[in-house]
């Protein structure tokens, strides 16, 4: 009786398929866990590169914002009005306190940006000498000390409508914050 050659055997096919097949599963597993480490690094890059956008719209509004104040504060020294002036020299500082504590924080309170807009709408309408009025429309379902958002989201969005539409309205203007879920 003459044997095939070992190549020619069925064990050896048996395992050169189960060798096949392992090493076809091993290559398909490392494919797989690069592609998931690649779309993790695309993740951490995304989420890196929003806190930078976001961090640099802080840098730019403040230095903007604060430069706005100044000039107010001026103007209400060289109209010779003091009580003005010391009126909102200290809601300027309040106003920077709450804005120096929010933005060391990636989120904050929606309630507290709240409390942030108010003082900086205040200002604001200080500063234009009472073009307009202001009102909070908060829907009361809302857990505004539980929601989180990124810290100073919303203040661009009053200044640009303050600067934008109220402040050159010939007739006294209505400015509405309204916060609801959807």
């Amino acid at each position: 009786k003459i044997h095939s050659p070992w190549w020619q055997t069925t064990w050896f096919w048996g395992l050169a398929i189960l060798g096949l097949l392992t090493l076809g599963i091993g290559i398909f597993r490392l494919r797989v866990r690069a592609i998931q480490q690649q779309e993790a690094e695309k993740t951490r890059i995304n989420i890196k590169f929003a806190e930078l956008e976001l961090q640099a719209l802080r840098a730019q509004m403040n230095p903007h914002f604060i430069f706005n104040s100044m000039n107010a504060i001026q103007n209400f020294v060289y109209t010779k009005d003091k009580r003005e002036a010391s009126k909102y020299i200290v809601q300027f500082s309040r106003l920077m306190r709450l804005f120096l504590n929010a933005s060391h924080e990636k989120f904050i309170p929606l309630k507290q940006e709240l409390e942030i807009l108010e003082r900086y709408i205040e200002l604001e309408k200080m500063r234009f000498e009472d073009k307009f009025d202001y009102e909070f429309i908060v829907d009361k379902a809302l857990p505004i000390t539980n929601i989180q958002l990124p810290s100073l989201m919303l203040q661009p969005y009053v200044e640009n409508a303050i600067n934008h539409g109220l402040r050159h309205r010939k007739t006294k203007g209505q400015l509405w914050i309204r916060v609801k879920a959807l």
